[in-house]
């Protein structure tokens, strides 16, 4: 009965009970690979070039594929680990890459208003350890990436500085890469609203891990 109703409901609530609720269930199997496509990260063609390009002009420039291999494990980032994979796709280490990947998943805003969630739910679910200074300007780190532009602004206040400034111009730099970084949130596109009483609005589509390296 337990399996029916996770099954046809189809949801990744539904299906994380029963998968933690039953797990010698004889459909645990089937509601694992359930859940998998439900959460799985989506690899587009736009995203795998993106990585590549972070990777090779900016990140790895000039470094050979043991120091990339060494450095991707230990920042423990999708993003990472498919810049490595399409830097080097020959390389020996393909399969032990591509395992360590299965362990994200995609956390989605649902509908286009902004998610409220405390801080305690993204440390918990999210592995949320806090802000990562990947791009810092003046007092917030904010960003403007992805295909439609969209902002990423995190700051100590509401509303941050500079709101609507292109965040490359001000570096002057021409390009950012695939994601902005939070912790070890890995922000695909949407945007970070600091919030009162310990809470953040989301709406985004977020790249987490679901285990701590």
């Amino acid at each position: 009965m337990a399996w029916e109703i996770a099954g046809t409901s189809n949801t990744v609530a539904s299906l994380e009970s029963f998968i933690t609720s039953y797990p010698k269930s004889s459909y645990l199997t089937e509601a694992q690979k359930m859940l998998e496509k439900l959460t799985s990260v989506p690899v587009t063609e736009d995203y795998r070039e993106m990585c590549l390009r972070w990777a090779k002009e900016f990140l790895y420039k000039g470094k050979s594929e043991s120091e990339v291999n060494t450095d991707v494990k230990k920042r423990h980032m999708h993003y990472a680990y498919m810049g490595f994979l399409e830097m080097f796709p020959n390389t020996i280490h393909r399969a032990e890459i591509e395992n360590l990947m299965q362990g994200f998943r995609l956390y989605t805003s649902p509908g286009d208003k902004d998610t409220v969630l405390t801080y305690s739910y993204l440390k918990e679910k999210l592995n949320y350890n806090g802000a990562d200074s990947v791009y810092r300007w003046n007092n917030a780190f904010s960003g403007f990436f992805g295909p439609n532009d969209s902002y990423v602004i995190l700051d100590s206040r509401l509303d941050g500085p500079n709101v609507g400034v292109k965040f490359q111009n001000a570096l002057g730099w021409d390009w950012i890469g695939p994601v902005l970084c939070f912790g070890n949130l890995q922000v695909l596109v949407g945007t970070f609203t600091p919030m009162k009483n310990g809470e953040i609005g989301i709406n985004a589509k977020i790249i987490y891990p679901t285990t701590k390296p």
